[in-house]
């Protein structure tokens, strides 16, 4: 990890490192407003479920257009490879923490990760710098 001064700022010259921060406080972000809406409203807990989902899709398509943009080419490559590390560290923490084992939902939820990263780094790639 190699930190390069741009300026007063320093950002990360891996693609991999700056999609995964971004799609970490993506999922943070997300994370806390979606308590915050179930919190302040009558939506169920039992929703939860969907709304996490719908938090990995975003915060994966979000790293990989970072880490596509950062790249400059190959962006469904480093967006496939993101959301693979992305999905890998969140199963071993939930495993740690949680105890949960792999399953069809873990698989089918892998592998629309990994599509969305795909995409969110074609995009990134052909995103105007």
């Amino acid at each position: 990890m190699e930190l390069m001064e741009k300026g007063s700022r320093f950002r990360f010259s891996s693609p991999l490192l700056s999609g995964l921060l971004a799609s970490c406080l993506t999922m943070l972000v997300i994370t806390i407003l979606s308590s915050l809406f179930v919190w302040m409203s009558s939506a169920e807990e039992s929703s939860l479920g969907t709304y996490s989902f719908l938090n990995y899709l975003i915060s994966m398509f979000i790293g990989g257009w970072t880490a596509g943009k950062k790249a400059g080419r190959k962006g469904w490559y480093y967006g496939l490879l993101l959301s693979g590390i992305y999905c890998i560290l969140m199963w071993i923490i939930g495993f740690l923490a949680l105890n949960i084992h792999l399953s069809l939902r873990s698989f089918i939820m892998l592998a629309c990760c990994m599509l969305a990263g795909c995409i969110g780094g074609m995009l990134g790639v052909n995103t105007k710098k």
